[in-house]
């Protein structure tokens, strides 16, 4: 079985932009900005594969609010677990984050979101 095969959720390319804050860290990590900007580079029900300008450590918690839809009426707010950093080149990672829980309805919009990327099939 490949790494793909494990996967719960089915994922789907997206350019979302977001800003995240470090919720907690399992290391000393003192050069380790508190905040900052990534891209999606693909998404699920279960997580995210994103882009950064720092290595974010395996075992880090984020906080992160998505704004999906371009309206900007609804929003996702979920914390997500690092569980997987690669560095791509000296100043560019990518980074399996796995969302453990969500705010409110959040769980129930991004489902709808992600179904805009699955071309309307339910998810």
């Amino acid at each position: 079985m490949n790494y793909q095969e494990k996967r719960a959720h089915q994922r789907f390319t997206t350019d979302l932009v977001f800003i995240y804050d470090i919720v907690s860290c399992l290391e000393d990590t003192p050069e380790l900005h508190p905040m900052g900007t990534a891209a999606i580079r693909d998404i699920s029900l279960g997580g995210a594969r994103i882009a950064t300008y720092q290595r974010l450590p395996v075992g880090v918690e984020l906080s992160v609010t998505l704004v999906p839809f371009s309206d900007h009426t609804l929003k996702i707010q979920t914390v997500g677990c690092v569980r997987w950093s690669q560095q791509l080149r000296e100043d560019s990672f990518d980074s399996g984050i796995q969302f453990v829980s969500f705010t409110g309805n959040s769980q129930e919009i991004l489902r709808q979101y992600i179904a805009t990327l699955a071309g309307g099939q339910a998810v």
